[in-house]
């Protein structure tokens, strides 16, 4: 038996009914390229919501393990670092045991990390979060010298709701670019690290930063605003807090 033959117009018939034309391909193409365009930031401001989230909640357990170590040192807050100086001894040292369920783990110095920092180095001083140096944290070696800081005491302490403790940190040389990865162990103002939604090259003044204050809640500032807030007198014994009168015109409350 003789199979079927077709004619050319038959033939060309069948193979159009079996492919695309060039006019769907790129119909499909645009659409594609129409989607990605839509869903491209969606999933970058998630990514950077999820990263945002986390950094809040690493500040939340560092304040919670500061304050449960006033607890054990008669309320008081622990020091910058003790004396002989060494990085490896800088408060979160301190602190690391009282993060729940992380004591002496990888973990516990996972905490003090930001999703959003780059290129940490071994050193143990160069961590996202740093406690404010002064005011909280006091300027060791203390003693009875005026030009000495000791660590402050929750009673000393009387708006702690508008004191900031631990906040988004990073120390800068003269010579290192504008945008620098690397995170520090204390924070004063102008040290503030805006590390989320950064809208510039800058992120000491183009992104927003989280910080903790003494009763242990966490917000997002932008850095600029910490940056330039009156910081108190290496010699008082003011802490670092937010008050209506320091900036009216920029009171975040």
């Amino acid at each position: 038996m003789q199979p079927p033959r077709f004619t050319k117009l038959e033939s060309r018939g069948k193979r159009a009914g079996t492919g695309f034309t060039l006019i769907e391909l790129l119909v499909v193409i645009a659409i594609i390229a129409i989607l990605a365009a839509v869903l491209l930031p969606v999933f970058a401001r998630a990514r950077e919501n999820a990263r945002k989230a986390k950094c809040q909640s690493n500040l939340k357990q560092i304040a919670m393990g500061v304050l449960l170590y006033t607890q054990d040192h008669d309320e008081t807050l622990p020091i910058l670092y003790p004396e002989p100086y060494s990085y490896a001894r800088v408060w979160a040292a301190w602190v690391k045991p009282y993060i729940a369920g992380k004591a002496g783990t990888t973990d516990a110095h996972d905490v003090f990390k930001c999703p959003n920092v780059r290129g940490y180095q071994s050193d143990t001083a160069y961590i996202a979060y740093g406690i404010a140096r002064y005011s909280i944290a006091g300027d060791p070696p203390y003693t009875a010298s005026d030009s000495m800081r000791r660590p402050a005491c929750l009673a000393e302490i009387p708006e702690p709701a508008r004191t900031i403790m631990v906040a988004e940190a990073n120390y800068q040389h003269a010579n290192d670019p504008p945008l620098h990865y690397r995170g520090w162990y204390y924070v004063t103002r102008g040290y503030v690290a805006g590390r989320h939604n950064l809208d510039g090259p800058d992120e000491r003044k183009d992104g927003w930063a989280n910080v903790a204050f003494v009763d242990g809640h966490v917000k997002l500032y932008p850095a600029k605003l910490l940056n330039e807030w009156p910081y108190p007198d290496y010699y008082s014994n003011e802490p670092w807090n937010f008050r209506k009168e320091d900036r009216p015109d920029v009171y975040p409350f």
